[in-house]
C-alpha cells in the first residue's frame, strides 16, 4: 500500500487529487470483508506521507470501518495492526467513542470472566486480554502516550470499578481475580485507580475464604504480585496475608514455601519477625525438623528466614535450625567465590553458584559477603553523588517501558600505571544484555542465576558492564601494576555472578582497589531510589539521603 502511494504520488498529475478518490473509493466503498484494520493502517499512513489531509468524512468513515472490524468477531483476537489504526485515527482527531466504548467492554468481560457465564474458559480469557493490552499498551501516538491511555484506560476503570466489589462470590473467585490481576500486570495494564479497586476486592474477600478456597492455591501469587507492583503497598492486606500463611508454611511444597517466605521478608522486611515467625513459630519449627520436605529449596528458604529475621529471634530452635545451617551456606559459597573459575574450573564454578538456587545473599548479608571477598565501600560523597544520578534517570523513565524494572549503576575510577593514566568522573551504567554476549569476554566470567527454579542471564548486569568498561580503558600488559580506585553504585542487591566478578577483577588489578556501594542498608536505612517500574512508592524525605530540606538533592 505504500509503495503505491509513492508510485502515484510521482505519476499522477494531481497526486492530492488521485489519492484522495482512491483513498475515499476504499475506505466508504470497500466492505467490511475486504478493508481490514492493517488495510486502514496503511492508508493512513500513506496520506499521513504525502501530506494529504483527510476530510472529516473519510476520518468518520475508516472510523466506522475500524468499528466494523471489531464487531466481526464478538470474541476475537486484535486484528492484525488495528492499534496503529487506531493510534492513527487519534492522531488525526477522528471520533472514536464508539469504538473505545466496545473495546472496553470486550475487555471488561474477559478479565471478569467467570461473571459472565456464557461458557468462555479461563485460558481463552487471558489469552484474549493479553493479546489486546499488548497491542494497545505497545502502539504509541507519535512518540508519546500508548494507545491504551487515551480514553480506553479510563473506560476500562469506570467498569471494572462497578463490577469489581461483586466480583469474588464462589470458592475458586479470588484465585482467578488474582491471575487476572497478574495477567494485566505483566503488560503494565494497571493504574493507580484501578489498581488499588482490584486490592480492596481482594481485601475484603480474603479473610472470609473458606477451606475449599485454600490459601496456597492464591496466596504465593498474590504476594509475588504486590512484591512487583510499582504502587505503595496496602499494608491492611500484607497484615491479612501474613496471619493466613500458616497453611502454605504447614502444606506448600519447598519452592513455594521458600517463594512465600522470600516475598514476605521483601515486603515486610522490618516486621517480618513479628507477623510471621513468632505467629507460626510452630508451624516453622515444625518443617525445618524434616529439611527433606523442603527439597532443592532448602538453601533458599534459609536464606528468606535468615534475611526476614536475622539474629535477633529469640527463640531456641532459631540458632540451630537457622542461623548455623545458613552460615554453612555463606562460608561454602564464599569460598567458591575466592576460588573463582581459574581455580575451581568453569563447570565446578557455575554448580557452586548454581546449585543455591539463590540470586544473591539478601540485604541483611550482603555487606558481611562483600566483606569477606574484599570490597570496600566507598566514600560516602561518591554514594550520595551516584544515588542522585540513578534517581535523575529513574524519574525520567517511562514507568510502561522495559527500562524502568532494569537495573543502574554508577561508576567512576581513577587509574594510573607506569606509562600513563584513565580517569572516569561519574557515569551512569545500564544494563546491556542484548548488545553483550555471554563468551565476549572470559576475563569476568558470569553464572546464570536466579531464585529456585528462574535462572536469567547475567553476563549483561550493570557491574559486568562497569568493570569491563574499567578494563577496556587499560592496557592489557599493565594491568598487574595498575593502581587506583574503582567506584561503583548500583540500585539493587548485588547478585552470585556478580559477587564472582568483583572477585575475578580484584584478581586481574590486584594493587587496584575496588569499592561498591548498594541502595541499601547499611548505606542508607530505606531502599535509595525509592521506585520500582518508574513509580515512586513513597516520598523520599525520611531517607538518609538528605538532612534538612529535600530540595538540597531532589532533581
Amino acid at each position: 500500500m505504500t509503495a503505491y502511494a509513492h508510485s502515484l504520488a510521482e505519476e499522477a498529475t494531481d497526486p492530492e487529487k488521485a489519492v484522495s478518490h482512491k483513498l475515499a473509493e476504499l475506505v466508504l466503498k470497500g466492505g467490511a470483508a475486504n478493508l481490514h484494520p492493517a488495510a486502514i493502517a496503511s492508508l493512513l499512513r500513506c496520506t499521513e506521507r504525502l501530506l494529504l489531509p483527510l476530510a472529516p468524512p473519510l476520518l468518520e468513515a475508516a472510523a466506522d470501518k475500524l468499528k466494523m472490524a471489531l464487531h466481526s468477531g464478538e470474541d476475537s483476537l486484535p486484528p492484525k495492526r488495528f492499534g496503529e489504526a487506531l493510534a492513527a485515527l487519534s492522531e488525526l482527531g477522528a471520533d472514536l467513542e464508539d469504538v473505545y466504548e466496545t473495546l472496553s467492554q470486550r475487555l471488561a468481560d474477559n478479565i471478569l470472566w467467570w461473571r459472565r457465564e456464557d461458557g468462555r474458559t479461563e485460558d481463552f480469557a487471558l489469552l484474549f486480554v493479553n493479546r489486546w493490552l499488548f497491542d494497545l499498551l505497545g502502539t504509541r501516538v507519535g512518540q508519546g502516550r500508548a494507545v491504551f491511555d487515551l480514553a480506553l484506560a479510563e473506560l476500562l476503570r469506570d467498569r471494572l470499578c462497578k463490577e469489581l466489589p461483586d466480583a469474588v462470590r464462589a470458592p475458586g473467585d479470588l484465585a482467578r481475580l488474582i491471575r487476572t490481576m497478574d495477567a494485566m500486570a505483566m503488560n503494565r495494564a494497571h493504574r493507580p485507580t484501578l489498581w488499588r479497586a482490584f486490592l480492596a476486592t481482594v481485601a475484603r474477600a480474603a479473610p472470609h475464604q473458606d477451606a475449599a478456597a485454600a490459601p496456597q492455591t492464591w496466596l504465593p501469587q498474590l504476594l509475588e504480585l504486590l512484591r512487583r507492583s510499582p504502587f505503595a503497598r496496602n499494608m491492611a492486606l500484607l497484615e491479612t496475608a501474613a496471619h493466613m500463611a500458616g497453611p502454605v508454611i504447614q502444606a506448600a511444597p519447598g519452592p513455594e514455601l521458600a517463594r512465600m517466605l522470600q516475598t514476605l521478608v521483601g515486603l515486610r522486611e522490618e516486621s517480618f519477625t513479628k507477623a510471621v515467625v513468632q505467629r507460626h513459630a510452630a508451624a516453622l519449627e515444625d518443617r525445618l525438623l524434616e529439611p527433606s520436605t523442603l527439597g532443592s529449596a532448602r538453601v533458599a528458604t534459609l536464606a528468606a528466614l535468615a534475611n526476614g529475621g536475622g539474629t535477633g529471634v529469640d527463640m531456641p530452635w532459631w540458632r540451630e535450625r537457622i542461623l548455623r545451617p545458613w552460615g554453612a551456606e555463606l562460608r561454602r559459597l564464599v569460598a567458591a567465590l575466592r576460588h573463582g573459575p581459574r581455580r575451581l574450573g568453569r563447570g565446578a564454578y557455575e554448580s557452586e553458584l548454581i546449585q543455591t538456587q539463590l540470586s544473591d545473599v539478601g540485604s541483611r548479608w550482603q555487606p558481611g559477603v562483600l566483606g569477606a571477598l574484599g570490597v570496600p565501600s566507598p566514600p560516602r560523597s561518591f554514594v550520595l553523588r551516584g544515588a542522585r544520578a540513578v534517581l535523575r534517570q529513574r524519574r525520567q523513565t517511562d514507568a510502561s517501558s522495559p527500562w524502568a524494572l532494569r537495573a543502574l549503576g554508577f561508576l567512576s575510577f581513577r587509574l594510573a600505571w607506569t606509562s600513563g593514566q584513565a580517569v572516569e568522573d561519574g557515569t551512569l551504567i545500564f544494563t546491556a544484555a542484548r548488545q553483550m554476549k555471554a563468551d565476549d569476554d572470559v576475563e569476568l566470567m558470569s553464572v546464570d542465576i536466579g531464585f529456585l527454579d528462574r535462572r536469567y542471564r547475567r553476563h549483561g548486569d550493570v557491574e559486568r558492564v562497569a568493570l569491563l568498561r574499567t578494563l577496556a580503558a587499560l592496557p592489557p600488559l599493565e594491568r598487574r601494576s595498575v593502581t587506583g580506585t574503582v567506584d561503583l553504585y548500583v540500585d539493587r542487591a548485588v547478585c552470585l555472578s556478580c559477587l564472582g566478578i568483583l572477585r575475578q577483577f580484584h584478581e586481574l588489578l590486584p594493587k587496584a582497589e575496588l569499592r561498591l556501594a548498594v541502595a541499601g542498608p547499611p548505606f542508607f536505612r530505606h531502599f535509595a531510589s525509592r521506585q520500582k517500574g518508574g513509580v515512586e512508592r513513597e516520598p523520599c524525605q525520611d531517607t538518609s539521603l538528605r538532612e534538612g530540606d529535600i530540595s538540597a538533592w531532589d532533581p
